[in-house]
């Protein structure tokens, strides 16, 4: 099969550059998990802990349960011992727990705060590479672009700004003194270096370089992408027709990207050919877990009824 296109998902390799971490952030990370599934894995005490955040007025009375299968739910998992650490410690202390101080512990707190910001930015980044329009070029911008969050990250952490970490910003300031947190910043860039160098051993520079080539698929009629596209002049002069056209232009705007240039097919053959070989591989499992989900509810309904 000369014209086969294999496509290694770019979840998958996003959730495994994210599991990269120095190991006094590992360590955080793996007490955090024990605490939470201490509580979530005997039904009595997830019981008892609900009732102590009731008795305390918490908006939540729950910690989401952790998984290996979905690792990125740890971003949940830590936000929510962030958010309920206040009960989380008075529990812990009624039941005598070994855990209890860590929770009670500012550095220990400092880290998993940290932890829980950037783990909410891989969520959200994990998120947007997932729907039924993503494509192998629009997932390659959206890895290439994190990268570079990072170095933007990496580079405000030197001058003392959390605007990226909203938690880590909010726990400095309610600790105040407590913490010096100057002292916590190198090993934060150290996290911040290590998913980056990851993130580059998954998803090469070559793969994720500027699709300069390629941006006339994504827009026909931005002059720009036109003049770079690396195309033969026949199909530069079909991709100038369509730029031309204001009623082409008008449908572009309210098609997706597919049915635009398969509506394209009779009257450029040869230019819709090149625009999906980047757009029919996926970039993703997204519509294969959508299916199996499918199937999976079809079966529970025939079995109910």
């Amino acid at each position: 099969m000369p014209n086969a296109c294999w496509v290694h998902c770019f979840l998958h390799r996003q959730a495994l550059a994210a599991k990269a971490c120095p190991q006094e952030y590992s360590q955080v990370l793996n007490i955090a998990i024990k605490i939470v599934n201490s509580i979530k894995g005997k039904a009595l005490q997830t019981r008892l802990f609900r009732i102590t955040c009731e008795d305390m007025g918490a908006l939540h009375q729950n910690l989401l349960y952790h998984t290996e299968v979905r690792w990125l739910s740890k971003g949940k998992v830590l936000a929510g011992i962030m958010e309920l650490r206040a009960e989380l410690l008075i529990y812990l202390q009624q039941v005598k727990s070994e855990y209890s101080e860590f929770i009670c512990d500012p550095e220990f707190l400092l880290k998993l705060a940290f932890l829980s910001d950037l783990f909410d930015h891989l969520n959200i980044l994990n998120k947007s590479l997932q729907g039924r329009n993503e494509n192998v070029i629009t997932a390659k911008d959206k890895i290439r672009d994190f990268t570079k969050k990072i170095d933007l990250w990496s580079s405000s952490l030197n001058q003392n700004n959390f605007d990226a970490f909203s938690s880590t910003q909010y726990f400095t300031e309610e600790v105040g003194c407590e913490v010096n947190i100057k002292t916590y910043i190198t090993g934060m860039k150290m996290v911040l270096d290590n998913l980056k160098e990851d993130l580059c051993h998954y998803f090469s520079e070559q793969e994720i370089s500027e699709n300069t080539g390629q941006r006339w698929i994504i827009n026909p009629f931005l002059n720009a992408a036109i003049n770079e596209a690396s195309l033969p002049n026949k199909l530069k002069e079909n991709l100038l027709e369509i730029s031309a056209d204001g009623m082409l232009h008008l449908e572009f705007k309210f098609s997706n990207l597919d049915t635009f240039w398969l509506m394209r097919k009779t009257e450029y053959p040869e230019l819709t050919t090149e625009a999906l070989k980047c757009l029919i591989p996926f970039a993703t499992s997204y519509l294969c877990k959508l299916t199996f989900s499918s199937m999976a509810q079809i079966k529970v309904y025939k079995e109910i009824a």
